[in-house]
């Protein structure tokens, strides 16, 4: 029959006064021969997973106990993306400031960060061009000057929030036309 596998995982709950508890078994396998197994946690706290492997005849086995800290991502999404100008701006009409773009997001903004792209509809497709680096600003800034090659036509701004370890991010993208 070969080697039989075992898998199991649980989760500590860690409460605020830093004491933890060992939450009853969340997932576990049967024995079996499969030496895979996919494990999704998707609540923030630190889980041990445990494998079993075992022969055939039951009377060697080994077990293996790694813990894994999943934390909680604080971003939740992007509530809006709006620019300081109403879209049908005419190019002679672009503020001397320039057009600022604000994106809110929903849950706390501790550690995010921000890309905008702009893209222009070519033949059918959205050609885009990073306007910024990841940065900490929930706002850029579209100067006059940059409006000066673009021709009238819609384009595609868009935003991307992230968590400082890029695990979590959301996007969101407005259409401008300029006149």
């Amino acid at each position: 029959m070969g080697v039989q596998y075992f898998f199991s995982s649980t989760l500590k709950d860690i409460k605020a006064d830093g004491t933890s508890v060992t939450l009853p078994v969340t997932l576990s396998t049967t024995w079996g021969t499969s030496n895979t197994f996919a494990w999704h946690p998707t609540d923030p706290g630190t889980y041990t997973l445990t494998v079993i492997a075992r022969d055939s005849t039951c009377n060697t086995s080994f077990t293996k106990t790694l813990s894994y800290t999943l934390l909680s991502s604080a971003l939740k999404g992007i509530t809006s993306f709006n620019p300081s100008v109403p879209s049908g701006t005419t190019l002679a009409n672009i503020p001397p400031a320039g057009v600022l773009f604000t994106t809110l997001i929903s849950g706390s903004g501790t550690g995010v960060l921000y890309q905008y792209k702009i893209g222009k509809l070519v033949a059918g497709t959205y050609v885009y061009a990073p306007l910024t680096a990841f940065t900490s600003s929930n706002t850029y800034l579209f100067p006059p000057s940059a409006f000066t090659p673009l021709t009238a036509g819609t384009y595609s701004v868009t935003v991307t929030a992230c968590d400082s370890t890029y695990n979590t991010s959301f996007s969101k993208t407005t259409l401008f036309v300029i006149k």
